[in-house]
């Protein structure tokens, strides 16, 4: 009976050994598991933060790209403030010649030459006709306010319309 309770007392003795090494084990996951738990929140504090500047980056371009919209509409409105003032102030400072040509004028004739015509060397700024008068003879009479002076401009402007020019006279 010795031998079985020796044998029974080793058996418990193993079975204890084989608790602790268990409890060992259990103890050593738990702590693994504790350590990843602590990765993981890191790693989900590290997303927040990398989502939290996503988001702040996207506010950032949203906003520069407004701006550059509203800088290129303010540009587009200077710019034709200032095409409307260099206009005006052409109208202000431009030379009044009369001419007289051969043939009566038709709209068409007169709207190419006050949109401004190819006169060879370059394009006429706009010309403003006025007074538009047929003669007796079949000629026509009218005023022409231009802004550039260029040598034979208005002789220049009238030949690319298909017209003669027989009279200018400075007013």
């Amino acid at each position: 009976m010795s031998s079985e309770l020796d044998e029974k007392l080793k058996e418990e003795e193993s079975a204890a050994g084989k608790k602790q090494s268990i409890d060992e084990e259990i103890a050593l996951v738990k702590e693994k598991k504790a350590s990843v738990e602590e990765d993981l929140k890191g790693i989900q504090s590290t997303i927040e933060t990398i989502n939290d500047e996503i988001e702040r980056l996207s506010k950032g371009i949203i906003d520069a790209l407004q701006e550059r919209a509203n800088i290129k509409s303010k540009g587009e409105r200077l710019k034709t403030l200032k095409e409307q003032t260099d206009i005006r102030k052409a109208e202000l400072t431009g030379k009044i010649v009369s001419a007289k040509t051969d043939e009566a004028k038709n709209n068409d004739e007169i709207s190419r030459l006050e949109a401004g015509v190819d006169i060879g060397d370059h394009i006429t700024a706009c010309a403003r006709i006025s007074m538009v008068h047929a003669l007796h003879n079949g000629n026509t009479s009218f005023d022409i306010t231009i802004h550039e002076g260029r040598n034979r401009q208005i002789r220049r402007m009238l030949e690319a319309v298909g017209h003669k020019t027989l009279v200018l006279k400075r007013t």
